[in-house]
């Protein structure tokens, strides 16, 4: 049904591109826009076709070739001049229906925008009111060639009123057809998880192939252009005479074209360029007519060498948030035209203002104090190295002895001190008051490294204090040590916002998101331009931040998994061979239902002080975020009777599936429990296993690793796995905090080695570039779902061939993957990944969830052994697990929300 459905959606999208063409209301640019989408429609819609091939699926085939039949007929009785039209959009879905490989269009449409961007002679600038093509527009062209001068159009043309200038009546109407759209789009997914409806769906579809397999009228199409069919160029399939003429680009074949041509001809690094025109670090940034005042940031090469041909530059404030890639021909370096912009800016935006230090600062700080400062730090350092810790918390001690015995003493080497600070120079002067010990985790955060991927600048001091003197971000983080520990802090603090008019919390939540989970929120679109459910993910991961650093997204999202897995096994156990009675029994929950009527515990887990109007707000927030996880970031896990829907069954022998499972907990354990004196956690540890009989869409494993340095391959078998990947897991992580380690266990055979015992397992960290290699430090810091971004970004390196990385919600083969996010002995979080979905795992899914991912033959086998326990040892490796890789905080927050403790084991 949701093949029928994408060939509806191709067909629409390509009607209304030609009706758009054909209609004098809209421009020739709109038209074009639409005809992209409808061609990116038609390759989404060819690749559906290849796996459904490859799935030898002809049902869902023939009603594909169906609906386009008769969608084209009605088309072609309603309008005849659409139809003949969009004639080559129907030969294309024909042809990728019949098989045809190679169909998808890998080149995009050059738009005019990118098109004056060009070379000025192949491509000049149109004129305001005529095409490209008219002659006024190349008289002019010719005149700016020739050196003609004032030839700029000053004049832009009046669009349309933008949507946040609209009164609030039509911004209401606007997004509440867009909530009433995506409600639609939930509901009408959720019909098709219920048994009766797919049953009435079952038998029109029966109906419609019996129509189209007996009925003449559609054997002349089915074959039409089956054997002789030629894939059009792109272009014939825009309607436009401008989208036919347009320019088509291939990046990716321009990208390895400008590779090639650096790798022969070599590429001038822009740093060499401009080191000699640099006297200070400091530059103007040339835009137009107008400088702007930048610093250079020279880039770490400690680690790898690296050819730039664009310079990194941080620019002064008020956009000193950023940094940006110029090239070296727009700065300046001209020391006193430098220095006279910085004094322009410090006039308007004040002297601290400019976010580093100006010329003219660091020309005093060389002049008056290099000397003196390279004699104190020399000795400063010399004292710090023979002296220990010990003997100068022993001197702090014995100073403040003597201070408070002789009081005077310490009054008069006070205002001896606050006399040298008003002799210092000003850049001298430390610009944030001494904090007490509480607040040493917030400094944490404000210092935090930067000699990570990505700097982080969260909690800016450049925003102003507030009335009591107390830098604003300060407040933000501060309830983390301030709250009860069993009730929630539901609001952020109660603070002034920026001169933006934005809650800094909120901006602060953002940076993380983007830094460390950028599929979490969507990706291009400002903070101001989110919408309230985008926001609620901020709000919760806010309020799980002040409430002494809970998961709280994690834990929403876990909590309402398991309550759906637990929920389906016990209708499993009740009715284990009966459909019908299954169904009546159990019915899969939706966000809404789960939230407001099975967690009974929200009052305990909230606590007192708030009126049930904010509990309300709250847990509706809870319902959003957990909505706009599943539906951005991990796709939910189905819950069907016997098997998941759509997904190619694991072809293997489920019981050695089981105990890999069970070799990878006690691995895990055995690793955390020995490695936590030894300061290895956390960790992250993703097992994967291929089954025998996968598919050929994976390939050869060691060819998509030859690109990782250290690469841990070994044959493994069933009987020595824990300690096959234990050896493996502490060689590729080195006892390292924060690493991402990666077991792959090919379980595949080739021809001729069928008789084979032993499997091979890859063990290995992805590369640095990749971003997934490890995860953040800080604790404060740290979202747990950046594990989570780690697994949806590389899994297994991709081939040549490739257009991405094979990841958790990527999969090739039929891989199974287990992450284990390891934080400590009793709080170890198992995750299954299969088929692009993903959900919490816990070892008793072994017994009726993970049969789903089998044969029906295979999941009765795994059944039996735990209904009559003839397999001692079996059973024994199922009970022993049982108790390992435990999750206490998760079971608590889980049985006080849920009021159910067995939810869990």
């Amino acid at each position: 049904q949701t093949f029928v459905q994408q060939i509806d959606d191709t067909f629409g999208a390509v009607v209304l591109a030609a009706e758009m063409a054909h209609d004098p209301k809209y421009s020739e640019h709109a038209a074009n826009s639409v005809t992209d989408a409808a061609i990116i429609s038609l390759n989404c819609m060819a690749v559906s076709c290849a796996e459904l091939h490859q799935e030898h699926n002809q049902d869902a085939l023939d009603l594909g070739r169906k609906a386009v039949h008769d969608k084209w007929e009605e088309l072609k009785h309603k309008d005849g001049k659409i139809y003949a039209a969009t004639l080559p959009h129907r030969d294309f879905i024909l042809a990728a229906l019949n098989g045809e490989k190679n169909l998808r269009f890998r080149s995009s449409r050059v738009t005019e925008q990118k098109l004056f961007k060009q070379d000025a002679k192949k491509m000049g600038k149109p004129t305001a009111t005529s095409s490209i093509n008219n002659s006024t527009s190349r008289r002019n062209i010719l005149a700016a060639l020739n050196g003609e001068k004032n030839l700029r159009f000053r004049s832009s043309r009046v669009t349309e009123q933008k949507l946040f200038k609209q009164d609030a009546k039509k911004i209401g109407q606007t997004y509440g057809h867009i909530i009433h759209q995506q409600q639609h789009f939930e509901e009408k997914q959720q019909t098709y998880l219920d048994p009766a409806f797919n049953q009435e769906l079952a038998q029109r579809h029966q109906a419609e192939l019996q129509q189209y397999r007996t009925d003449t009228k559609y054997k002349s199409k089915h074959n039409s252009n089956s054997s002789t069919y030629q894939r059009p160029d792109q272009s014939r399939l825009y309607f436009t005479q401008s989208g036919q003429n347009a320019q088509f680009s291939n990046p990716t074949k321009a990208r390895e074209q400008k590779e090639m041509e650096d790798e022969l001809l070599g590429v001038d690094d822009a740093y060499d360029q401009i080191e000699k025109k640099m006297s200070y670090p400091n530059a103007l940034f040339i835009t137009g007519d107008h400088f702007w005042p930048c610093l250079i940031i020279k880039p770490d090469q400690t680690k790898e060498f690296k050819v730039y041909e664009k310079i990194i530059v941080r620019f002064a404030y008020p956009q000193d948030d950023k940094t940006q890639l110029v090239p070296p021909g727009r700065l300046w370096f001209d020391v006193d035209t430098i220095k006279a912009f910085e004094e322009e800016h410090a006039k308007e935006y004040g002297e601290e203002k400019l976010g580093y230090p100006s010329i003219k600062s660091r020309e005093s700080i060389v002049v008056n104090h290099i000397e003196e400062d390279d004699e104190h730090e020399s000795k400063t350092e010399d004292l710090t190295k023979t002296r220990s810790k010990s003997a100068r918390r022993r001197d702090r001690r014995k100073e403040k002895k003597e201070i408070a015995s002789n009081p005077n003493q310490a009054n008069e080497g006070k205002e001896d001190e606050k006399e040298q600070q008003k002799q210092q120079p000003k850049h001298k002067k430390t610009a944030i008051a001494p904090r007490p010990k509480s607040d040493h985790a917030l400094y944490r955060i404000m210092m935090h490294s930067t000699g990570r991927k990505h700097e982080y600048e969260l909690f800016a001091p450049k925003h102003k204090d507030d009335k009591f003197g107390k830098p604003m971000w300060l407040q933000c983080i501060d309830h983390v040590l301030s709250v009860q520990e069993d009730e929630y802090e539901l609001f952020a603090p109660k603070h002034k916002d920026d001169k933006f008019g934005k809650p800094m919390w909120l901006q602060c939540i953002d940076h993380v998101l983007s830094v460390q989970c950028e599929d979490l929120r969507p990706r291009g679109l400002a903070l101001k331009k989110l919408k309230d459910e985008d926001k609620d993910i901020h709000r919760v991961i806010q309020i799980g931040k002040q409430n002494k650093n809970q998961p709280l997204l994690t834990y929403l999202v876990d909590a309402y998994n398991r309550y759906r897995v637990q929920q389906r096994a016990r209708a499993i156990q009740q009715h284990p061979d009966d459909a019908k009675a299954f169904g009546k029994a159990f019915t899969d929950p939706i966000t809404t239902n789960f939230i407001l009527n099975k967690c009974k515990g929200f009052d305990a887990l909230i606590g007192t002080g708030y009126t049930k109007k904010v509990k309300s707000g709250f847990m509706k927030i809870c319902k959003s975020a957990i909505s706009v996880y599943h539906g951005r970031f991990v796709r939910k896990a189905p819950m069907n009777f016997r098997s998941v829907a759509g997904a190619a069954k694991i072809d293997d022998n489920i019981t050695q599936f089981c105990v890999y499972i069970f070799k990878a907990y006690e691995c895990v354990d055995h690793y955390v429990q020995t490695t936590q004196q030894m300061a290895g956690l956390p960790i992250q540890i993703d097992l994967v296993i291929v089954p025998r009989k996968a598919a050929d869409a994976l390939g050869d494993i060691s060819v998509r690793l030859e690109g990782i340095e250290d690469v841990y391959t070994k044959p493994i078998t069933l009987k020595d796995a824990d300690q096959s990947m234990r050896e493996a897991i502490g060689w590729c992580s080195g006892q390292r905090r924060h690493q991402r380690v990666i077991c792959v266990i090919d379980r595949r055979r080739a021809k001729g080695d069928e008789d084979r015992v032993e499997d091979v397992m890859y063990c290995y960290q992805p590369d640095p570039e990749r971003g997934c290699h490890d995860f953040e430090s800080d604790d404060l810091l740290r979202l747990p779902e950046s594990l989570v971004m780690n697994s949806r970004k590389c899994i297994l390196p991709k081939t040549g061939k490739e257009d991405n990385d094979v990841s958790v919600d990527r999969p090739r083969g039929g891989m199974l993957t287990l992450s284990f996010h390891c934080f400590a002995a009793d709080e170890i979080r198992v995750y299954l990944y299969y088929d692009g979905w993903g959900t919490r795992f816990f070892i008793e899914d072994i017994k009726h969830y993970l049969p789903t991912l089998f044969p029906v033959a295979e999941g009765k086998r795994i059944q039996k052994l735990f209904a009559v326990n003839k397999q001692e040892r079996f059973m024994a490796l199922y009970e022993d697990c049982r108790k390992k890789c435990t999750d206490s905080r998760f079971e608590q927050f889980y049985e006080k929300l849920v009021g159910d403790k067995s939810a869990c084991h």
